[in-house]
């Protein structure tokens, strides 16, 4: 994964975090962003390696599609590009406790507000 993708908690094991491949990943699982830790040389996240995750503040992140200041925040699930921002349900879940605050055209980044809990 890469820095700023969603990750979930696997419902088998409390301390492993994957991409979300189903509606109840996003929806109801625990989840976060990947932060970004300045020491690593690559943004690319390894298998199993540690990583911190953002739950709670203000947070510039990746969207694929281009996305309106206020408007929601759906993470996709289904397909390419797992765990990214999307403006659509297509292939993607609503993320509960997300908001667009500077919106960005398609591939760009845009600011949000962020309460998971």
């Amino acid at each position: 994964c890469d820095v700023g993708d969603y990750l979930c908690r696997l419902a088998a094991d409390a301390t492993t975090f994957e991409l979300p491949d189903a509606a109840g990943d996003v929806t109801t699982a625990f989840g976060g962003f990947v932060m970004y830790q300045p020491h690593r040389v690559s943004s690319q996240i390894a298998r199993y390696e540690e990583v911190a995750l953002f739950r709670r503040g203000l947070i510039w992140l990746y969207c694929v599609d281009g996305i309106t200041a206020d408007a929601p925040g759906y993470v996709r699930r289904d397909g390419t590009n797992n765990g990214k921002i999307y403006s659509g349900s297509t292939g993607a879940s609503l993320l509960p406790g997300i908001r667009c605050i500077i919106g960005c055209a398609a591939l760009g980044t845009a600011l949000f507000h962020v309460d998971l809990g």
